[in-house]
């Protein structure tokens, strides 16, 4: 983790909305099929995820070298685990949403063969 410096907590990012693969064997000559692939602008803000250790005393440092690597190694575990909880149910609204907007549709298939699918 690196400790980023914001001037406000709100940002955007591109995320893709649309991937309609449409590659396929095509005659020498002939009209290539042509592939949508789409993004949206989303604004987001920044979330802060931290957490501090109860006091430690100094001595416990000088005497156990090893403990500041463990502790480090502890607390950063929780932030890791943490941010996967948070990113892990942020991917699971997204895709519960795009099933939601799926099942909504009636979607061909994209399959030109009955035999390869």
């Amino acid at each position: 983790m690196l400790p980023v410096t914001a001037q406000t907590s709100e940002f955007a990012y591109l995320r893709q909305s649309v991937r309609n693969n449409l590659a396929a064997v095509v005659p020498e000559g002939r009209v290539k099929p042509t592939a949508v692939y789409s993004v949206v602008r989303v604004e987001d803000k920044l979330e802060v995820i931290a957490h501090l250790s109860e006091a430690v005393p100094r001595l416990w440092f000088v005497n156990s070298p090893a403990l500041q690597q463990f502790l480090s190694n502890e607390l950063t575990y929780g932030l890791a685990l943490r941010i996967s909880i948070v990113c892990s149910s942020s991917a699971l609204r997204r895709l519960s949403a795009r099933i939601s907007a799926a099942a909504s549709e009636e979607t061909p298939s994209r399959c030109p063969s009955s035999t390869c699918c």
